[in-house]
């Protein structure tokens, strides 16, 4: 599991490097190779490196069930149905739990909406909290998602009885 893990945040870590590569305007050296831009890791990837804080789900947010929906299948944001399935969701990963069902777990586990906030804001939290590793990206501390947006996931989440 801890291997997996490892592979899958080294995977990301090239990727973003590859990508800022591909981005820079770059130089060349004397030999007229492409030169690598320098780059902090620390700064680049300071949301991610930094300690997982539980943030209070905003008050008065009301989900909308149907955009959470959208945000858990749109690869550009979300993305959640790349590593879990769920009913009615286009594409379906097996790297996290299946979700059908979700809802049912939630309430038989007496899990709270915070519990549920914290989890999709940063599940490092509850990865530290309870002594295990976890590959799911934290979407608020980078922006993937903002709170209203992770609170319409929840709406969603609530509907797979």
């Amino acid at each position: 599991m801890i291997q997996r893990n490892v592979m899958v945040i080294l995977s990301l870590l090239s990727l973003g490097l590859i990508m800022m590569t591909c981005q820079s305007k770059g130089g060349k050296t004397p030999q007229g190779k492409t030169e690598l831009p320098a780059y902090d890791a620390k700064a680049l990837f300071s949301d991610i490196l930094a300690k997982p804080v539980s943030v209070k789900m905003p008050a008065g947010l009301k989900g909308d069930a149907k955009n959470g929906h959208k945000l858990f299948t749109d690869t550009k944001r979300g993305n959640c149905a790349a590593c879990h399935c769920a009913p009615n969701a286009t594409g379906c990963g097996n790297i996290g739990p299946t979700l059908d069902g979700f809802a049912s777990r939630m309430k038989e586990l007496k899990y709270s909406d915070q519990w549920l906030f914290d989890r999709l804001a940063d599940s490092r939290l509850h990865a530290i909290e309870e002594k295990r590793d976890t590959v799911m990206p934290p979407t608020l501390p980078t922006k993937v998602l903002s709170p209203k947006e992770i609170v319409d996931v929840m709406a969603y989440l609530k509907t797979l009885k």
